[in-house]
C-alpha cells in the first residue's frame, strides 16, 4: 500500500525545464522597454514566487508600479506565443507518472505559472496522468500561500495527512510547510542542493527515487 494517497507537483524546475523559455521572454520583455539584458542565472534566481515577483525582481530597484504591469503586460503576450519553444519534461518525469497512476495514486500540480499557461502543457505532455492544475489565476495567492494546494487536495479527495508535495524550491518547500504536508525537493531544478538541504527535507537527484518515498 502506497504511503500516500496522492502527489502535488510544483511544475518549473520540478516537472518540466522551461526555464530557457521564461528567460528568452523575460529579455524580450526588458529589451522592448530599453533595459539590458539579464543572465540565465539571474533568471533562475528571480522565478519561483509568479510572474509579478519574477518581474519586479529583474527590473531596477524602484520601478513604479506602472512599470511592472507594462512589462507584465508585454512578458505574458510573448511568453503565450513561445512558453513551448524550448520546454520539455525532466529524464524519468513521465514515467514516474506512469508508476504512480499505475500504483493508484493521484498526481497534480500545484504551480506559480498562469493557469492558463500550466493546464495546456500538463495536458500535453501527461495527459490522463497528471489529473489536476492549480496555477496562477486572479483572486487566488500564490505559493507558498496554501491555497492552490488546498484547493487541489479537496479535488482529489485527499487528506493533508496522506499527501506529499513535490518541488524544487523554497516557495515549495513553505507551500508544504504551510499545508501541512510532507515534502521532497528535487535537485535538477533551479535552486543548488545546498540550498535545498538546508530546509531539512529529503532532496533527489533521479525521478525514479521519489518511488522509494511512496512505495
Amino acid at each position: 500500500m502506497p504511503r500516500y494517497d496522492a502527489v502535488l507537483f510544483d511544475l518549473d524546475g520540478t516537472l518540466l525545464n522551461t526555464i530557457t523559455d521564461i528567460h528568452e521572454a523575460m529579455n524580450h520583455s526588458l529589451s522592448a522597454f530599453g533595459y539590458p539584458p539579464q543572465t540565465m542565472d539571474e533568471t533562475r534566481a528571480y522565478v519561483g514566487n509568479g510572474r509579478r515577483m519574477l518581474i519586479t525582481r529583474s527590473l531596477p530597484a524602484g520601478a513604479s508600479e506602472a512599470e511592472i504591469e507594462a512589462v507584465m503586460r508585454v512578458h505574458s503576450d510573448y511568453y503565450d506565443l513561445h512558453c513551448e519553444d524550448h520546454t520539455a519534461p525532466y529524464p524519468g518525469i513521465p514515467e514516474l507518472l506512469t508508476a504512480l497512476k499505475d500504483g493508484g495514486v493521484k498526481a497534480g500540480c500545484v504551480t506559480n505559472k498562469a493557469e492558463r499557461n500550466a493546464a495546456p502543457m500538463m495536458e500535453r505532455y501527461f495527459a490522463g496522468r497528471i489529473l489536476l492544475t492549480r496555477g496562477n489565476v486572479p483572486g487566488r495567492p500564490v505559493k507558498p500561500a496554501p491555497d492552490a494546494a488546498l484547493d487541489a487536495m479537496a479535488a482529489l479527495s485527499a487528506a493533508k495527512e496522506r499527501t506529499l508535495f513535490v518541488g524544487d524550491s523554497g516557495p515549495d518547500y513553505y507551500t508544504a510547510k504551510n499545508t501541512g504536508l510532507d515534502c521532497v525537493l528535487v535537485s535538477w531544478g533551479y535552486r543548488d542542493r545546498a540550498e535545498l538541504e538546508s530546509y531539512g527535507v529529503p532532496v533527489i537527484d533521479r525521478a525514479e527515487e521519489l518511488l522509494h518515498y511512496i512505495f
